[in-house]
Protein backbone atom coordinates (compact mmCIF):
# COMPACT_ATOMS: atom_id res chain seq x y z
CA UNK A 1 0.00 0.00 0.00
CA UNK A 2 1.23 3.34 -1.02
CA UNK A 3 1.37 6.23 1.24
CA UNK A 4 0.55 9.19 -0.31
CA UNK A 5 1.27 12.45 0.99
CA UNK A 6 -0.70 14.72 -0.87
CA UNK A 7 -3.93 13.03 0.13
CA UNK A 8 -3.31 12.45 4.06
CA UNK A 9 -3.02 16.04 5.52
CA UNK A 10 -1.93 14.65 9.10
CA UNK A 11 1.05 12.75 7.50
CA UNK A 12 2.15 15.71 5.60
CA UNK A 13 2.19 17.81 9.17
CA UNK A 14 4.63 15.19 10.23
CA UNK A 15 7.75 16.70 11.35
CA UNK A 16 11.46 15.20 11.55
CA UNK A 17 11.03 15.00 15.02
CA UNK A 18 7.90 13.44 15.24
CA UNK A 19 9.11 10.65 12.83
CA UNK A 20 11.98 10.04 14.69
CA UNK A 21 10.05 9.95 18.24
CA UNK A 22 7.57 7.24 16.73
CA UNK A 23 10.50 5.52 15.18
CA UNK A 24 12.06 5.18 18.82
CA UNK A 25 8.36 4.28 20.07
CA UNK A 26 8.24 0.99 17.55
CA UNK A 27 8.84 -1.94 19.41
CA UNK A 28 12.07 -3.94 18.34
CA UNK A 29 12.02 -7.33 16.59
CA UNK A 30 13.32 -8.72 20.23
CA UNK A 31 10.38 -6.65 22.01
CA UNK A 32 7.70 -7.93 19.01
CA UNK A 33 8.68 -11.50 19.60
CA UNK A 34 8.40 -11.15 23.22
CA UNK A 35 4.46 -8.85 22.69
CA UNK A 36 3.82 -11.77 19.63
CA UNK A 37 4.61 -14.62 22.30
CA UNK A 38 2.63 -13.11 25.46
CA UNK A 39 -0.77 -13.76 26.29
CA UNK A 40 -3.15 -10.87 25.01
CA UNK A 41 -4.44 -10.93 28.95
CA UNK A 42 -0.99 -10.49 30.49
CA UNK A 43 -0.35 -7.76 28.10
CA UNK A 44 -0.84 -4.16 29.16
CA UNK A 45 -3.11 -1.73 27.34
CA UNK A 46 -0.27 0.20 25.90
CA UNK A 47 1.23 -3.06 24.76
CA UNK A 48 -1.73 -4.60 23.43
CA UNK A 49 -1.93 -1.07 21.34
CA UNK A 50 1.42 -2.47 19.81
CA UNK A 51 0.68 -6.12 18.37
CA UNK A 52 -0.51 -4.52 15.38
CA UNK A 53 2.95 -3.31 14.75
CA UNK A 54 4.91 -6.40 15.87
CA UNK A 55 4.39 -8.26 12.24
CA UNK A 56 6.21 -5.39 10.23
CA UNK A 57 9.87 -6.14 9.57
CA UNK A 58 12.31 -3.00 10.50
CA UNK A 59 9.45 -1.05 11.80
CA UNK A 60 11.52 1.60 13.02
CA UNK A 61 14.05 1.93 10.04
CA UNK A 62 11.26 2.32 7.50
CA UNK A 63 9.71 5.41 9.52
CA UNK A 64 12.78 7.03 9.58
CA UNK A 65 13.35 7.18 6.06
CA UNK A 66 9.96 7.72 5.57
CA UNK A 67 10.12 10.54 7.54
CA UNK A 68 13.45 11.54 5.60
CA UNK A 69 11.83 11.21 2.24
CA UNK A 70 8.99 13.09 2.93
CA UNK A 71 10.93 16.03 4.60
CA UNK A 72 13.11 16.27 1.30
CA UNK A 73 12.57 19.40 -1.15
CA UNK A 74 13.24 17.37 -4.45
CA UNK A 75 14.75 18.54 -7.60
CA UNK A 76 13.72 16.14 -9.97
CA UNK A 77 12.49 12.40 -9.94
CA UNK A 78 16.04 11.43 -10.62
CA UNK A 79 17.59 12.72 -8.08
CA UNK A 80 14.52 11.43 -6.04
CA UNK A 81 15.06 8.11 -7.20
CA UNK A 82 18.64 8.36 -7.03
CA UNK A 83 18.38 8.59 -3.29
CA UNK A 84 15.51 6.40 -2.60
CA UNK A 85 18.01 3.59 -4.15
CA UNK A 86 20.93 4.71 -1.91
CA UNK A 87 18.79 4.38 1.14
CA UNK A 88 17.76 0.93 0.30
CA UNK A 89 20.92 -0.28 -0.42
CA UNK A 90 21.99 0.92 3.12
CA UNK A 91 19.03 -0.77 4.34
CA UNK A 92 19.53 -3.86 2.50
CA UNK A 93 23.58 -3.63 3.94
CA UNK A 94 22.90 -2.96 8.03
CA UNK A 95 23.67 -4.90 10.23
Amino acid sequence: MAINCDEDPDLRSFTEEMFDRVSNCVPTEAEAVLLKNTPEVQLMKIEKRLLPFCGIPKLGQRVRVLGFLMQKCWVSLLEKLNCITAVTVALRTAK
